[in-house]
């Protein structure tokens, strides 16, 4: 789904992070929803135009799953994760934001790699789809009690380690699978 909860401008950013590097590189998003029209402007306005592939509504996901070697969920919360499972289940090493229940299917370094939230990215009880059926406090959203949850980091640490590690993975095969494997 295109929208708030999943996070999909932090997803941009990152591939604008990408691109300033000189990484080769192709994000593929699928899905549909309310901000595929702001998503698609944004990789206008960042560059990402010839590295962003949006596949729409993609009933069969499994050429989806061959087609990438790194999984990234950018969500801002989740209510289980089940493309986690979907991800593991495709052996492919993922890369997610420690956020709600994420840190108990994500083992840093064995399966994939958890990052803090970017400050200013939490997600708003007033940003849940009507039908979600999350319980969400005042405050917000829970990040996973962590000594590294991201509260006394630099805004952007987490996005800034997410693309060092998206580099790393790139440049090593055997660590991908290694950690695909793992899920």
């Amino acid at each position: 789904r295109l929208n708030v909860q999943k996070g999909q401008h932090l997803l941009l950013d990152l591939g604008k992070r990408l691109l300033d590097a000189g990484v080769d590189f192709r994000l593929v998003i699928a899905g549909e929803g309310e901000r595929e029209g702001e998503l698609k402007f944004m990789t206008r306005e960042l560059g990402l135009e010839d590295k962003v592939l949006f596949t729409g509504f993609m009933p069969d996901l499994s050429c989806f799953w061959q087609a990438i070697d790194i999984f990234v969920l950018t969500s801002l919360w989740e209510g289980f994760g089940y493309v986690l499972l979907e991800a593991m289940l495709a052996k492919k090493p993922i890369l997610a934001f420690r956020v709600s229940n994420i840190p108990e299917l994500i083992t840093d370094d064995m399966n994939g790699y958890l990052f803090p939230l970017p400050a200013g990215e939490q997600l708003l009880e007033a940003d849940l789809e009507p039908d979600a059926g999350a319980v969400v406090s005042p405050e917000g959203p829970s990040v996973a009690g962590t000594p590294d949850s991201g509260k006394d980091l630099p805004k952007d640490a987490g996005m800034t380690a997410m693309a060092e590690t998206v580099q790393a993975l790139a440049a090593d095969a055997g660590l991908r699978q290694r950690l695909g494997s793992a899920g």
